[in-house]
């Protein structure tokens, strides 16, 4: 009868050991295609990884729990979460079949299933690889407020991965699009070159994966994007195809030469505007959210719900608004407009065209 192997038990700080764990789910696969990718591994050098068949974490901890040892994620996350509420330390042991979290002086015993490296769906190469050094380091704070500012035109049209992302400039802007609108931003203090000189798209399901958690470095290889933190690396395919980031550069460039000659509108009260557009939007298309505003020299711009067709209004309202230029009607989704007036400012210059609502934050170097 075989000897069952059971490996030493490991003394666990819950605090220090979450952070890492809640990464390292946000890697491991929700679907069930692939059992494997479905669990977090443990490896006998503290290392902790996740890997999702084409996104991962490579992450550390101070303590052996395993030797490619992998539990279900999301099961074991909410234990050690649970255990979090009334312990500081778990202790963590596993046999052949086995992990086993007890606390309490063994008063409390729970087991995980367990997948060992010798399990053929086990990504042993994943297992393997180091993460690469970082291409940029000493990221901080105001590098990652400039991709956050332009995060509300990225586009979620999971049938347009190109667009799926924030592009980051060889000039270190910021660039995002949903196709329908664009914004751009540069970090305050220093602007950071991009690390490939073509311009990078960090994906957006990477982006949301990278929320409360500071990444310090990242790098960029032909096929991968990595951020690096003080808990490890994690990383995400880049897409095939490529941003126009160019193009759209351009067209910021073009909206920023012509500014002087575009009047600009200013809403006096825009948290207020923001609201009652919020409230007269509901009312419109939810395809486009379509509303005409007649801008007049009398400080009002009149806002105005329009039927399909746009013949007969079905709601309207006044936004107190000074305006230089001569009385002017432009049409513009209203719920983009609403995000604009909370996001970036309640000044936009209008294009001669009537086509384009052009906001500027110098302050903050948004652009939108």
């Amino acid at each position: 009868m075989a000897k069952k192997s059971v490996q030493a038990a490991v003394e666990v700080k819950l605090d220090e050991l979450l952070p890492v764990l809640r990464l390292a789910e946000k890697f491991a696969a929700k679907n069930d295609l692939v059992a494997a990718y479905k669990h977090i591994y443990f490896r006998k050098d503290g290392g902790v990884r996740a890997y999702d068949g084409t996104s991962g974490a490579i992450l550390r901890t101070p303590w052996p729990i395993g030797d490619g040892v992998g539990v279900p994620a999301g099961p074991a996350l909410r234990l050690f979460e649970a255990l979090k509420s009334d312990y500081d330390t778990v202790t963590v042991s596993s046999t052949d079949k086995r992990l086993v979290v007890s606390v309490g002086g063994d008063k409390e015993n729970y087991p995980l299933p367990i997948l060992t490296k010798d399990t053929t769906e086990v990504p042993m190469d994943f297992l393997m690889r180091d993460a690469p050094a970082p291409s940029v380091d000493g990221l901080d704070a105001d590098f990652w407020i400039a991709v956050a500012s332009v995060e509300m035109t990225v586009c979620e049209d999971d049938g347009k991965p190109t667009l799926a992302g924030v592009w980051w400039g060889p000039d270190g802007a910021m660039i995002s699009t949903d196709n329908f609108r664009a914004t751009r931003a540069y970090p305050k203090l220093a602007p950071r070159p991009c690390p490939d000189p073509a311009g990078m798209l960090i994906p957006r399901m990477f982006l949301s994966r990278l929320k409360d958690v500071r990444a310090n470095a990242v790098t960029a290889t032909e096929s991968e994007v990595w951020a690096h933190t003080d808990q490890g690396s994690i990383f995400d395919r880049r897409p095939s195809e490529h941003f126009p980031g160019p193009a759209v550069a351009g067209i910021f460039n073009d909206l920023l030469g012509a500014r002087g000659e575009s009047p600009v509108v200013s809403v006096v009260d825009g948290d207020a505007a923001a609201r009652t557009l919020g409230r007269v939007v509901q009312f419109s298309d939810p395809a486009t959210h379509k509303v005409r505003i007649d801008l007049t020299k009398d400080r009002r711009a009149k806002v105005t719900v329009e039927t399909p067709g746009g013949t007969v209004p079905t709601a309207f309202v006044e936004l107190s608004a000074e305006y230089p230029g001569p009385a002017a009607t432009i049409r513009v989704n209203g719920a983009h407009l609403q995000e604009a007036l909370v996001h970036v400012g309640r000044e936009f210059h209008v294009s001669e065209s009537k086509s384009k609502l052009f906001f500027v934050d110098e302050s903050r170097r948004v652009e939108h």
